[in-house]
């Protein structure tokens, strides 16, 4: 007897599929088992804690499916991903004029570009390549502006080392410790400015809404739980906290551009700083009102 599938399951799959097409139809010839690109979506689902399928739509599915092949060390497909990121990387690299290779110029720029892309190729501490930490959530043209950024940050303070006239001026840190770093350098940029969105979006929620999201987030209560105090189904507890999810990510992106004037990246950086932020109850409840932990405490 085959298995009865839900609806949330046929509409994820229906997504999964979709997407698998784009990334197909997007770079043709550069074919990957649909099992290992489900599995992909699956993992990226996983890690940022998302749920299929609302959040399945958001993803950058030719972007996704091209790292996903690059990740299985498929030639073809670094080859596909060198000829569209060569030339914008150096670019990046180039940006303003201002060269992290020590010959600032065009040829400069490009070995830097062709050093970033090997790089990628290369296995983190996990052993997969390291281009597989890229989860679709931002364009790929974004996620390495990011990684060039970094490095651009990383050269001015080297620099400046080497022009107080150090005899011996230390290597970069490694991958790993350089990320970390430059992970705190981006929070402290914009941590504020991304909790105060988070918490005017909050603001346009109802009452019911915010006790919604504490008892869930801040009271750790199973939808189980809360479905039978609401006197309802489990399933309609969890689309309604999709829904306000869904809206109060919009509204904070919408505040960001609109009210703070930050361009897409730095408004991705400010998503990727609440999603981390996110893991501390504290953070929703001062966003949601302390008033609405009402419910939380009561179950």
């Amino acid at each position: 007897m085959s298995e009865t599938l839900t609806f949330d399951q046929v509409v994820s799959e229906t997504a999964a599929d979709s997407l698998l097409n784009q990334g197909r139809n997007a770079h043709p010839g550069i074919d990957l088992s649909p099992a290992v690109f489900f599995s992909r979506l699956d993992s990226v689902l996983q890690k940022n804690k998302l749920s299929a399928p609302d959040c399945l739509a958001d993803l950058h599915a030719p972007d996704l499916y091209l790292t996903t092949v690059c990740a299985e060390k498929i030639d073809a497909a670094w080859q596909r991903l060198r000829a569209l990121y060569l030339r914008p990387l150096t670019d990046m690299f180039g940006y303003n004029g201002s060269s992290v290779s020590p010959v600032s110029s065009r040829a400069g720029n490009l070995d830097c570009a062709e050093t970033l892309l090997n790089e990628l190729f290369l296995p983190d501490r996990s052993g997969r390549c390291r281009i597989a930490s890229y989860d679709g959530r931002s364009s790929l043209t974004t996620w390495l502006r990011v990684i060039v950024g970094h490095r651009r940050i990383n050269e001015r303070i080297r620099n400046r080392h080497e022009a107080c006239g150090l005899d011996d001026v230390r290597e970069a840190g490694d991958p790993a410790a350089l990320s970390r770093v430059e992970s705190v350098l981006t929070d402290a940029r914009y941590e504020p400015v991304a909790i105060s969105a988070f918490a005017q979006a909050c603001s346009c929620l109802s009452a019911g809404e915010r006790q919604l999201l504490v008892s869930r987030y801040v009271g750790n209560v199973n939808l189980g739980r809360i479905a039978v105090l609401a006197g309802v189904h489990q399933s309609t507890i969890s689309r309604q906290i999709e829904r306000i999810c869904k809206r109060v990510r919009a509204e904070t992106v919408a505040i960001l551009s609109r009210d703070h004037h930050l361009p897409s990246a730095a408004v991705e950086a400010c998503l990727g700083i609440l999603a981390e932020a996110g893991q501390d109850s504290q953070l929703v409840t001062e966003a949601l009102g302390t008033a609405s932990g009402e419910m939380a405490a009561a179950c």
